[in-house]
């Protein structure tokens, strides 16, 4: 233990005195899904020497989206994994570049499958978008396995999933989670909840067993070594008995969104390490918004720029990062023995 415990310490003041420093680039390349009917494209986010251009992933007339190099070479050495997941079921590839490159400036690889146009899910795929973001994580695992670039420098035996929102279930997914479909049936017969139900219904979408049979049964991942995931959505419908992996719930609640609130029944699992974050809130996961996206988001009534008056989002994601990379460390440290 005390091992483990000096190892975690050592890799903390590491990354805060080198790693930190990393400048992060990015390569691209198409995973192979047998979840979907063509290949998917993966962004790989990695620590890389100061050469070469520099591009941005996302959309920046909306998200303040950060600046990376383009296809530069590796720093020498291997770095653990981290497979990432972000945003709801209609989710935009720009929530992802804040995190990724984050934590990829701390020395990690990150693998974020892009997921599909917002446009193009339709009422009746929606909620196959639950099982095909966990799905979406083993392939792009598999891509960064056979990566002729950044393979070499890949640390296999530190895999780890984070994710937020549905993202965060897709990674207690890769741990063992499995839906309860019963209980998923009854997502839009409860008060609270994060799906646009009248979408639905105004499709003539009803969440039968048979809509929803693509997400029974395992999804796990036996390459993962441990998943965070931060206000995971439906977890009224999570059966948690068979995660066997270190599996971390953070929720942050500071403006009270009940719809985003982790469920009773599910913090009581032995199989899950529960943990609420009042003072950080929910939407600071999410991308900084510029001053015209503001403008635009709020006029059509989504929350997703909202943010505390007396904290930015940017000093929110800073300590939210604080967290995930303290919880990193840990894991490292326990998956130290290979070499």
């Amino acid at each position: 233990m005390l091992k483990k415990l000096l190892a975690a310490f050592l890799w903390a003041v590491s990354i805060g005195a080198c790693a930190s420093d990393y400048p992060v680039a990015v390569v691209t390349a198409d995973a192979v899904s047998s979840s979907r009917e063509t290949p998917i494209e993966v962004v790989f986010w990695y620590p890389s020497v100061s050469e070469g251009k520099l591009k941005q992933i996302g959309n920046t007339r909306v998200f303040a989206v950060p600046e990376v190099l383009d296809g530069a070479r590796p720093v020498d050495g291997r770095f653990p994994v981290i497979v990432l997941s972000h945003g709801g079921i209609r989710a935009a590839f720009s929530h992802y570049s804040w995190v990724a490159r984050s934590l990829a400036r701390k020395g990690f690889i990150v693998a974020t499958p892009v997921p599909p146009d917002p446009r193009a899910i339709t009422a009746s795929s929606a909620f196959n978008e639950l099982a095909l973001r966990s799905a979406d994580l083993s392939s792009a695992l598999t891509a960064l396995q056979q990566h002729d670039l950044l393979a070499a420098h890949s640390r296999f035996e530190q895999v780890f999933g984070v994710g937020f929102f549905v993202g965060g279930a897709a990674v207690l997914s890769l741990a063992g989670m499995e839906f309860d479909i019963g209980k998923l049936m009854q997502t839009c017969d409860q008060t609270n909840n994060t799906v646009d139900c009248a979408w639905l219904a105004r499709e003539g979408v009803e969440l039968t067993a048979q809509v929803l049979q693509p997400l029974a049964g395992s999804k796990k991942d036996r390459r993962i070594a441990g998943v965070l995931a931060i206000n995971p959505e439906f977890s009224a419908a999570f059966d948690l008995r068979r995660i066997g992996v270190p599996a971390n719930v953070l929720e942050l609640n500071r403006t009270g969104q009940e719809a985003l609130a982790f469920n009773d029944a599910a913090r009581a699992a032995p199989t899950i390490d529960y943990q609420a974050e009042p003072s950080i809130a929910a939407m600071s996961a999410f991308s900084v918004c510029t001053a015209e996206g503001k403008a635009m988001l709020t006029k059509v009534g989504s929350p997703i720029c909202d943010e505390p008056a007396d904290e930015s989002r940017a000093a929110q994601q800073q300590r939210l990062l604080a967290q995930i990379t303290s919880w990193l460390a840990t894991q490292t440290a326990t998956h130290d023995g290979a070499p």
